[in-house]
């Protein structure tokens, strides 16, 4: 993956040299399209005119746009040239309307005005301008701010040339066209300068942005994979307290029932009989772990209704007296605060029900401070000596405490035997 990121961005940053921009070749089949049309109506004023040079003017001017269409709309022929296929078209496009100012310039000067003024060479020259700026984009869109430059000194010698051609080399009129001349290069340049700032800002833009996407979906990944290992890891306490306990507690039994099944054999019947209980009661402990895994109480009820109904279950289930200390409305916390609180109530209260052996348990769950929220859940059972079973590392309490260090919360346990169990969840 991280190969082809990193061809994709080495594409990117010489894209103007080895693929065309986006967008490119269809502007300049519209362009040369709108350019063909205008130069056709052109064409039709002149005749309807009775303009006396209308084919050397015009007619030009329509043999190549039509062969630059025609060009630019082959089917197939951009695939075969590949890279190659711009250039040719650039050329005739920029060079040609050059061409056909001379063919102009030639033909007032054949028809008797050899001395061309000023005015008619400044009005040629403009027009020229005007159809040599759009290449001039193409180019530097294209090819960057140095082939922009060199192009625009090309059309600049080339059309000195042209009027020293018609005109006459010492002709006043051809060096007071030099001036013009010069300040259309510099139009051109500046134009060019600023095309190419633009494309390459662009260019800049989309290296960025293909970098952003390269770290979103590396971040993606790593997100996806931290959400299978923290499932994977719910599920690995969710068989610990269910199927881990019923399974060893059934062997256990069977052995027992293993033992005494010829001295004793009533003896063994009642252990047999337990034994079944002792299944069934497993075996609805798994369907319970099962629909928890499957079911979403967060959406479907809020995280407040959700640990109501979690903590009168687990107190319905263990014969206990609830005291729940529960606000209805809960804002401020992020879904995957949410989460965090709810299963962490969820294996505190899955370890009163089975080890404390308590007749009251207590939920709490409140705001202490702006941005930080603490969740209690106190029993009044046979509590334990919180440092030894941490030692030891039994999955329900390190579970507890992978998903608040997650989030930079803590878990508290203040626990002794006889003393009951306090567990509290700072976020």
């Amino acid at each position: 993956m991280a190969e082809s990121i990193a061809s994709i961005l080495d594409d990117l940053r010489h894209s103007e040299t080895t693929s065309l921009e986006p967008g490119l070749l269809s502007v300049f089949r519209i362009v040369t399209g709108m350019q063909l049309i205008l130069m056709l109506l052109g064409f039709i004023g002149m005749i309807l005119g009775r303009d006396s040079l209308p084919i050397p003017v015009l007619g030009t001017g329509l043999v190549w746009l039509s062969i630059l269409l025609l060009y630019l709309n082959w089917p197939g022929l951009q695939d075969r040239m590949g890279r190659w296929f711009l250039p040719p078209a650039l050329i005739v496009s920029g060079f040609m309307p050059a061409v056909d100012r001379l063919v102009y310039l030639q033909s007032i000067a054949d028809n008797g005005n050899i001395l061309l003024s000023f005015d008619r060479v400044e009005d040629s020259a403009w027009r020229l301008l005007f159809f040599v700026l759009f290449p001039l984009v193409l180019i530097a869109w294209q090819y960057g701010m140095a082939h922009a430059l060199l192009y625009s000194i090309g059309i600049t010698a080339l059309s000195v040339a042209m009027n020293a051609w018609v005109i006459g080399w010492a002709s006043p009129t051809a060096v007071g066209a030099v001036p013009l001349a010069v300040g259309g290069s510099i139009t051109l340049a500046l134009v060019g300068y600023v095309v190419a700032r633009l494309v390459t800002a662009q260019r800049e833009q989309r290296v960025k942005l293909a970098e952003a996407n390269e770290k979103l979906a590396n971040y993606a990944a790593t997100v996806d994979q931290l959400a299978t290992s923290r499932e994977r890891n719910r599920l690995a306490r969710e068989l610990h307290d269910t199927l881990s306990h019923t399974l060893s507690s059934l062997a256990v039994q069977l052995e027992a029932v293993d033992s005494v099944w010829t001295e004793a054999p009533d003896q063994a019947h009642s252990l047999l009989i337990k034994s079944i209980a002792n299944t069934r009661g497993g075996l609805a402990e798994s369907r319970r772990a099962l629909h928890a895994l499957r079911a979403s109480p967060l959406e479907d009820l809020g995280l407040g209704l959700a640990l109501r109904n979690l903590a009168e279950s687990a107190a319905k289930r263990a014969g206990l007296a609830l005291t729940a200390d529960l606000p209805k409305q809960i804002e401020g916390l992020s879904p995957e605060a949410e989460q965090c609180i709810f299963r962490v109530a969820q294996e505190a209260l899955e370890n009163v029900v089975r080890h404390a052996h308590a007749q009251e348990i207590r939920v709490a769950l409140c705001q202490q401070t702006a941005g930080q929220w603490q969740l209690v859940v106190e029993d009044s059972g046979r509590g334990f000596d919180a440092s030894k079973v941490m030692e030891e590392g039994y999955y329900g309490l390190k579970g507890m405490r992978e998903r608040a260090a997650m989030l930079d919360g803590r878990l508290e346990i203040d626990s002794q035997p006889a003393s009951g169990t306090r567990i509290r969840l700072i976020l």
